[in-house]
């Protein structure tokens, strides 16, 4: 699908692209899709995504992630593809996807009391619509985990708790075991800076198995990374550098890294997971254990969790610089 439109918004995303970083994440396919999407031309992606099911899920959730963070200002191009192919269930998944986007952006960063009216008004009535589109998609393929695990954010923003982000988590389980991207949502509904708790998050972390490959080390790491965070977010720098550099944390985080994320690569998104142990490591100081992750990594460098540090244009180059890379 083609529209010619002006030049799209400067939106910096989860995928990064500013100074000195690689949105595509050094994929080949997605880097075409952006040069594609930045002349508004989505025909491309009606052809790719149908093609990623059984066994490329994960796939399918980082090129539908990467496509939304560059789309809000498409909505309205959107609209008419709905419209006009009501039976698509990709046209209905990417505006959904898009409309989650454009919901957080409109929220803001920072917690609840520091988001203005219009913002929180913009948040859910942006969701709520989201909502609706992935409904639709649900309904028009059953059997894709995609709209389960972006409805999990959704669930997030509209405040249904551990309890409605498990259901959620449950269904995506039923289609796709290995779906990072719900793990990923699972880690973010039980951290405490969204009201969960540490023995929580982590045993649902070291539930998941360490697949060579997989990005599940992603999920154990990421929970101690949000546990840092939840104390530099309480003003307790001490406790927090304490917390990360407590060796039965480095010891485990260690063992699950080597486990699974030194493995070759599996997909275009295994960028994302390598993005979290190499933040860790930059962290603690570990320069030996850094520097393998960003000679991979290259220019592939996310906002999240990089922005946890301050700016990732800033901070990402500056962890390539210590390690060589």
């Amino acid at each position: 699908m083609t529209r010619s439109m002006g030049l799209l918004d400067g939106l910096k995303n989860l995928f990064g692209g500013g100074r000195g970083r690689d949105p595509a994440l050094g994929d080949p396919v997605a880097g075409q899709l952006l040069t594609a999407i930045a002349r508004y031309d989505y025909s491309s992606t009606d052809g790719l995504l149908p093609t990623l099911r059984d066994g490329r899920w994960n796939d399918r959730g980082f090129y539908v992630d990467l496509i939304a963070e560059h789309s809000i200002g498409f909505l309205s191009g959107f609209d008419t593809w709905c419209a006009s192919q009501p039976g698509s269930a990709i046209a209905f998944l990417l505006r959904g996807a898009t409309k989650i986007h454009a919901a957080w952006q409109a929220r803001g960063g920072g917690v609840a009391a520091t988001v203005s009216a219009h913002g929180a008004n913009a948040f859910e009535k942006l969701l709520m619509e989201a909502e609706r589109d992935l409904d639709r998609v649900i309904a028009l393929d059953p059997t894709d985990p995609t709209p389960w695990a972006l409805m999990m954010r959704v669930a997030r923003g509209r405040n249904r708790g551990v309890a409605g982000a498990l259901k959620l988590h449950g269904e995506v389980m039923r289609r796709d075991p290995a779906n990072w991207k719900a793990h990923a949502q699972m880690v973010q509904a039980l951290a405490p800076k969204w009201g969960g708790e540490a023995q929580t998050l982590l045993t649902f972390a070291r539930t998941l198995p360490m697949v060579p490959g997989g990005a599940n080390a992603l999920v154990l790491v990421g929970s101690h990374i949000e546990l840092w965070l939840d104390r530099r977010m309480r003003k307790d720098a001490a406790g927090a550098q304490a917390y990360l550099a407590d060796p039965r944390v480095t010891d485990e985080v260690n063992a699950a890294v080597d486990a699974t994320l030194m493995a070759p690569p599996s997909g275009p998104w295994q960028p994302l997971a390598w993005n979290v142990p190499a933040f860790f490591y930059f962290v603690v100081g570990d320069l030996g254990r850094l520097a393998p992750l960003m000679t991979r990594l290259g220019r592939a460098g996310t906002d999240t969790p990089w922005g946890y540090k301050g700016d990732p244009d800033v901070v990402f180059p500056e962890a390539r610089r210590l390690a060589g890379a």
